[in-house]
This record gives C-alpha cells, sequence and structure tokens, in this order.
C-alpha cells in the first residue's frame, strides 16, 4: 500500500536520506505551486570545501512527492519523521 505524502508546512526539513553528507533543506513559503526551501550542504567546489553553504531554492509540490515516494528525502517536523 503506498501511503500519501503528508501535508508540507513551513518549517518543515527535508533530509537527503541518500548522502553520505548531510543535506538539509527547510521550507519557509508557498508560493502558487512552489515551495521555497533554504538548501543547507557541505561545500564541493574548491573555494567552499569543507564549508556549510546555503542556497535558496524551490521546487514544485510534485517533484517533493515524487522524492518523498522514491525515499530519496524523508521530511522531519518538529522532530517526527513523518
Amino acid at each position: 500500500m503506498i501511503s500519501e505524502m503528508p501535508r508540507l508546512r513551513k518549517g518543515d526539513l527535508m533530509i537527503n536520506s541518500q548522502s553520505d553528507s548531510p543535506i538539509t533543506g527547510l521550507l519557509i513559503k508557498r508560493k502558487g505551486n512552489y515551495w521555497h526551501y533554504l538548501l543547507t550542504s557541505l561545500g564541493t567546489a574548491n573555494y567552499n570545501k569543507d564549508k556549510v553553504v546555503t542556497s535558496y531554492q524551490k521546487v514544485t509540490r510534485e517533484t517533493l512527492e515524487r522524492s518523498w515516494m522514491n525515499k530519496m528525502i524523508i521530511l522531519v517536523r518538529n522532530g517526527d519523521v513523518l
């Protein structure tokens, strides 16, 4: 049985479950069909090597849902995995 993705809220965390290095997204707002979020990860380029890098991104709900269904990300709210 395939479960449905939980309703998203501001402040929910998206954590990449398929990476050796921590990659975390913090949902900050929804505008239309897009969620805007801050993506934080370790830098990989020479000038950001071993530094924490944060960038502003946006993604559609459909893409988030596909990533969640394929277990590429986990969603966390108030310390609980959704």
